[in-house]
């Protein structure tokens, strides 16, 4: 057994095949559109020929935004920047704030500029004598983007390799290699605890055993992630002691390959130059094959970890091409990222362990086969969305962890304490540590700030040359129109990339798989249903902003850019919108926050309100006053009859969201005694359509007002009390808007301002409304708002009791100490309870006790 081990690559092949064995077991039962050319020939000319030429490009992922009826997104960055091509990628999927890294990339990207209004790409169909003709098949094609994509994370960061100036561990390269280690160490721990760890916590981990009831309360801590993280250093320390003992080796025994090197030198001082020279190298040779065959058990450890790491990106991969093309590209471009910095970490502590350069490359490349493996195994799965996520939710994701703290602490860290470093030397070590963490905390980073829902938010920055600026400028000077720079050259657009999968992430939070629960995508019925949805959400927005907010820009809405129709083959579509979230000044600091979404909890000041008031009731009318036909596609595809399945559905979801999951024992009889307002005349006292109700006809309601799809501008002072935008309008309808303003201030104040206030309120809206009909005969009073107001509040109840229990868990909630989660959690249920109370007594609904109501 001891000779057996003597040969590293099978040891490495043993350990690697092992691998792959024991973690597949475990898984069982861009293109973008330029605004049309509506400015001077002069300028549009050049704008196009500057853009053709020189024009940089950045990406930025963020998935980030979500809307489901009653949530919505936030806009916040996560930047990496390309200088050359600028190209920006924010992103996220995940569920932080904002991640910038800068990286150099000159590669070309060949997106396609269109008009904005006729932006309706789709895959290119190849002709039969092309040699990409089997491109045509939609399953050839999802395995050569998926396995392409796999090739291409896994062979760049590899090629990234070659600049960097290490052949071996030799003297010379000695401070050069402690830097990378140091680097190195700081990724694993970083990927460990910033990246591995929180993405194996369940959805909305933050708490999610607290049970509050009137006699106190008490916590239930799942230590399942801390024990496989446990788990996986124990695992590597017995891994380590196992082949040490089959090599014949003592100690830790640090190697310095460079000192072999210097002796043969010293030997060889006073001999003559030309074989002086070549004794050098031949002892340079020595040295590379003493330390090959001499290689420390790290590199093998680390070949493992990285495997495993590897193969759960893999299936990642493979998952999201299956979801689509764009969620596909957002995941490779994520991984690519995450991956580089973490590929240059391993090829350091390879060459430390004794590897040549070119052998650490190699090997580096055997490794990224855990990536292809997973992504076979990911095409080859009838559920490959859950396969993906039970890879990030079971062991995997922890034990590969405890495996990088572990080659970090034990293995990396020793090495740099064991020299006797400069001053210098040891602070650019330092250095080199927090450079590592850092790089990995700012890959981790995200930009809905845990309110994305069923879509993936993404912000794209354009970089454009100062050359192609001052020329736009003097084609604009000599143009004589009054344009502003801006509106040629834009800064930067959101992307809004429709999706479902992470829809689970915060019901799962709550209900926890619960087989009564209608959400679970991985069933076939629920997920035809839930992008049936998505697709007509898709087009409803769509279409207001192309038929609505487009001939209305005083509006505070924003500016559509393009889109991409949703795709029923392929499940995917794409819209690009005016970014809010950054000051569109050419020459602006792009970290720089222009506009912000100000958390639900603690809520809304008065001025904030009117303002936003202000803003939707200005929307509201102008939407009153347009044709019905310019208008109709809001209630297309709307079938009063499914939509009352849903409602019904989500008075069991209030029950087993507050009495089981939550263990709010005090709504149990509140929703018992709401049972009758899960009906239809609840809906139709919403959903107008074409039917004038209640002096209001034909107005467009956004249906998802609350905070997380509100932006506020920052003025001069830093205040942010003036309305900069209303975002996220995929459920927008032809109804009541006091449904609106109901959400509104429900959601968004507390129970005691919106009690005192009401009145105020819809008063202020009343007068803003009638002042901007364009049709007079159209005007309501203000006994028509107070009875609109009344009628819209049942549907307003039950769509809070829904959205609670998840809110409960998400960011804007469980982000702080302790103590700041729990007064968060007290005002949302405070909130919820108030208004469960306020709608019961004006409805009259009696107490189930007493057969009165419930407030005198």
């Amino acid at each position: 057994m001891k000779h057996l081990f003597k040969n590293k690559y099978l040891l490495v092949g043993i350990i690697l095949v092992g691998s792959i064995i024991f973690v597949s077991t475990q898984h069982h039962g861009h293109s973008h559109e330029h605004p049309a050319a509506k400015y001077g020939r002069e300028v549009n000319e050049a704008a196009q020929k500057e853009m053709k030429d020189g024009h940089s490009h950045g990406h930025t992922h963020e998935p980030h935004g979500h809307t489901h009826e009653s949530h919505g997104h936030t806009h916040e960055s996560h930047d990496h920047t390309h200088d050359h091509h600028g190209h920006t990628h924010e992103s996220h999927g995940h569920t932080h704030e904002s991640h910038g890294h800068t990286h150099e990339d000159t590669s070309e990207h060949g997106h396609s500029h269109t008009n904005v209004k006729r932006s309706t790409s789709k895959y290119q169909d190849y002709e039969k004598d092309s040699y990409l003709y089997f491109l045509n098949d939609p399953v050839k094609r999802l395995w050569t983007y998926s396995i392409g994509a796999t090739l291409l994370i896994s062979a760049f960061p590899c090629f990234l390799l070659l600049t960097i100036p290490l052949q071996a561990n030799t003297i010379e390269n000695g401070p050069l290699l402690k830097v990378l280690l140091a680097f190195g160490s700081g990724g694993l721990l970083g990927d460990a605890f910033l990246h591995l760890i929180p993405h194996a916590q369940p959805a909305g981990d933050h708490d999610h055993g607290h049970s509050h009831s009137d006699s106190g309360h008490g916590h239930s801590h799942d230590n399942t992630v801390g024990g496989w993280v446990l788990g996986g250093i124990i695992a590597f320390l017995i891994i380590e002691k196992l082949v040490r003992l089959m090599r014949g080796e003592d100690g830790h025994g640090h190697s310095h390959g460079g000192e072999k090197k210097k002796a043969k030198h010293s030997d060889d001082e006073g001999n003559g130059k030309d074989e002086k020279n070549s004794k050098k190298k031949k002892g340079a040779k020595k040295v590379e094959e003493k330390a090959c065959s001499n290689i420390k058990v790290t590199a093998f450890l680390n070949l493992v970890a990285d495997f495993t790491h590897n193969f759960t990106d893999g299936l990642a991969i493979g998952a999201s091409f299956i979801a689509g093309p764009y969620v596909g590209l957002v995941t490779t471009m994520t991984v690519l990222v995450h991956e580089i910095p973490h590929e240059i970490g391993d090829f350091a502590i390879l060459i430390q362990s004794g590897f040549s350069k070119k052998r650490a490359m190699l090997v580096q490349l055997i490794t990224a086969l855990g990536a292809l493996s997973g992504c076979i195994i990911s095409l080859l799965s009838t559920d490959a969305h859950s396969l993906a996520e039970e890879a990030v939710s079971s062991w995997v994701l922890p034990f590969t962890a405890g495996g990088f703290i572990y080659i970090a602490t034990v293995s990396v860290i020793p090495e740099l304490l064991d020299s006797n470093s400069s001053v210098w030397q040891s602070i650019k070590e330092i250095i080199a540590i927090l450079a590592g963490i850092g790089m990995m905390y700012l890959i981790a980073l995200n930009a809905t700030n845990g309110t994305a829902f069923m879509s993936n938010i993404m912000r794209l920055e354009f970089f454009w040359k100062q050359e192609i600026i001052d020329n736009i400028r003097i084609a604009i000077d000599n143009s004589g129109e009054d344009i502003f720079l801006e509106n040629i050259l834009i800064k930067s657009v959101i992307i809004k990339i429709p999706r479902i999968d992470q829809v689970s992430d915060y019901f799962n939070a709550v209900f926890q798989n619960d087989e009564r629960v209608p959400m679970d995508i991985n069933n076939s019925e629920v997920r035809e249903h839930m992008e049936a949805c998505i697709e007509n959400n898709t087009i409803k927005e769509i279409n207001f902003y192309l038929h609505f907010s487009i001939n209305y820009p005083e509006l505070k809405i924003p500016k559509l850019y393009g889109y991409k129709m949703w795709d029923k083959k392929d499940k995917d579509g794409l819209i690009l919108i005016e970014d809010l979230g950054r000051d569109p000044s050419i020459n602006s600091d792009p970290n720089y926050i222009y506009g912000k979404i100000l958390p639900m909890i603690p809520g809304y000041n008065e001025k904030q309100l009117f303002s936003i008031i202000e803003t939707l009731a200005k929307i509201h009318a102008t939407s009153a006053s347009i044709p019905f036909n310019e208008k109709k596609y809001a209630i297309e595809n709307f079938d009063i009859e499914e939509y009352s399945k849903w409602i019904d559905s989500m008075y069991t979801l209030a029950k087993i969201g507050f009495v089981e999951k939550l263990k709010k024992d005090q709504f149990k009889e509140r929703i018992d005694r709401s049972a009758s307002l899960y009906c239809q005349s609840t809906i139709k006292n919403v959903y107008y359509g074409f039917e004038k109700k209640n002096g209001f006809e034909g107005v467009l309601i956004h249906n998802d007002l609350w905070a997380a799809n509100i932006l506020f501008k920052k003025s001069s002072l830093g205040l942010f009390d003036e309305v900069y935008g209303i975002i996220d309008w995929q459920t927008l309808y032809l109804g009541n808007p006091m449904a609106d303003l109901a959400r509104l201030i429900a959601f968004n104040t507390t129970s005691k301002y919106r009690r005192e206030n009401e009145k105020k309120l819809l008063k202020y809206y009343c007068k803003i409304f009638n002042q901007n009909l364009k049709d007079k005969s159209k005007e309501v009073s203000l006994e028509d708002i107070d009875k609109a107001y009344f009628e819209s509040l049942p549907l307003v109840l039950i769509f809070f009791a829904f959205s609670t229990p998840m809110y409960y868990f998400m960011n804007f909630i469980v982000d702080g100490t302790q103590e700041e989660i729990d007064n968060r959690r007290e005002e949302l249920i405070n909130r919820t309870l108030d208004f469960y109370d306020d709608v019961l007594e004006k409805y009259d609904i009696p107490d189930l006790v007493s057969n009165k109501p419930i407030l005198e």
